[in-house]
């Protein structure tokens, strides 16, 4: 008999709107991944960086068969400085990955450079607000 694969991996970018819907078991996957778990691992802190900071937050999150098994918060900084970059979390001392595997944890990772990639690229056209999408009356 052969041996049951393992179910697979799906990973979602959960946008500011999203993460609110999926902050409870979050929180309950990060309380449960070690016996001590900083409070930066808590997802909240994406609400502290969007609201008092004014950054863009992600959630990433990889499911098997619809149970968490790993969570990567990201903030997308904007600096005159530095630029625009991905990162988790900003000012903070330690944060990153909190997977069950080295599978989850690079599933998460390349997530993470698939979505700061996507963030690179400009809005369509349509999108844009400047002069020449005005009207003149």
């Amino acid at each position: 008999m052969s041996p049951v694969p393992p179910p697979p991996l799906v990973t979602v970018a959960h946008s500011r709107a999203a993460i609110s819907g999926r902050v409870a078991d979050l929180a309950a996957f990060v309380r449960h991944s070690a016996p001590e778990v900083p409070l930066s691992k808590h997802p909240l802190w994406l609400d502290v960086l969007r609201t008092g900071l004014g950054h863009e937050v992600y959630a990433l999150e990889t499911t098997a068969s619809g149970r968490t098994v790993g969570f990567l918060p990201l903030a997308c900084v904007s600096s005159m400085l530095f630029g625009r970059f991905l990162v988790s979390l900003p000012y903070l001392n330690t944060n990153g990955v909190v997977a069950h595997s080295a599978e989850v944890q690079a599933e998460l990772v390349a997530r993470a450079a698939t979505l700061a990639e996507e963030l690179k690229r400009p809005l369509p056209r349509t999108a844009a607000r400047g002069p020449e999408s005005r009207t003149r009356r």
